[in-house]
């Protein structure tokens, strides 16, 4: 991976990969994602670099894995050639990758709902009128504050989102279940 780490930015330092900005591609153990301008001659280059790299090592691209995003202003005909070209799968949702959602569009107060009902499943597992005060707190500061802090790492969560998730860490500290409607309210 390192080998073709260094032939993409041997690319970009030669101005024959890339964009106008200082990054042109990110590895994570065997995940690669590339940022390049949307033309043919970047396509031809990303191919010749993945096939040169494939040949060397080995190794093979996994097709179903790979998926190609366009900003919205890139002509359909010419992302329909690029796809074609390299083999990848266009798509307008680049999902998650472990854990956190690859947002690429304005971050807005529903965006980490999945988040919210995550912690309002894991407290609505125990009852707080069986357990005291104290162990409710430990379970707020342990259990429960973990799950938004993963992705609170890479990511900055809308104030509405930090409020919410506080609201149901609250209501279980003080010994009520936290209404199924907090999270669903929202969503209507």
């Amino acid at each position: 991976m390192e080998r073709l780490s260094q032939a993409i930015s041997q690319a970009w330092i030669s101005h024959k990969f890339g964009n106008e900005t200082c990054i042109s591609h990110l590895f994570f153990a065997d995940d690669l994602i590339l940022f390049a301008e949307a033309s043919e001659e970047q396509a031809e280059v990303i191919s010749s670099i993945l096939l040169s790299f494939c040949s060397h090592s080995g190794q093979k691209i996994s097709d179903s894995k790979s998926h190609i995003f366009f900003s919205p202003n890139t002509d359909a005909v010419l992302a329909d050639k690029i796809a074609t070209k390299l083999n990848f799968t266009i798509t307008q949702d680049l999902g998650r990758y472990l854990g956190v959602p690859l947002i690429h569009g304005r971050v807005v107060h529903t965006t980490y709902t999945d988040l919210e009902k995550r912690v309002q499943n894991r407290v609505l597992k125990w009852n707080p009128s069986r357990i005291s005060l104290s162990f409710r707190s430990t379970l707020c500061k342990t259990s429960l504050s973990t799950i938004p802090l993963y992705t609170m790492q890479s990511t900055l969560l809308p104030k509405g989102t930090c409020k919410d998730i506080d609201k149901l860490f609250r209501r279980f500290l003080w010994g009520s279940r936290p209404c199924l409607e907090l999270v669903n309210d929202r969503n209507s």
